[in-house]
């Protein structure tokens, strides 16, 4: 999956993003998929920071974390009216 689809380099929080979780798992869809969820520098630095107090212990925890960030969001946003 992750050779058909690529993000640009990350940069700034989202490149300190990828080293925290990459030293949890270098999985390149591990990466793709937190990356994929997480749409704010707001939203990276919140994972940056559970995982820097030790709040997220694993790879299930970052994607799980991340997953709910991401539904978080799509729950509270403006819904499209579909005629």
């Amino acid at each position: 999956m992750s050779e058909m689809f690529k993000l640009p380099e990350p940069t700034g929080t989202e490149k300190e993003l990828v080293d925290e979780v990459t030293k949890f798992w270098s999985d390149p869809e591990f990466i793709l998929g937190v990356r994929l969820h997480l749409k704010t520098d707001d939203e990276r630095q919140m994972v940056i920071d559970a995982i820097k107090s030790g709040d997220l212990k694993d790879s299930d925890d970052i994607i799980l974390f991340t997953l709910d960030i991401h539904n978080d969001r799509q729950e509270h946003s403006p819904k499209e009216d579909v005629a």
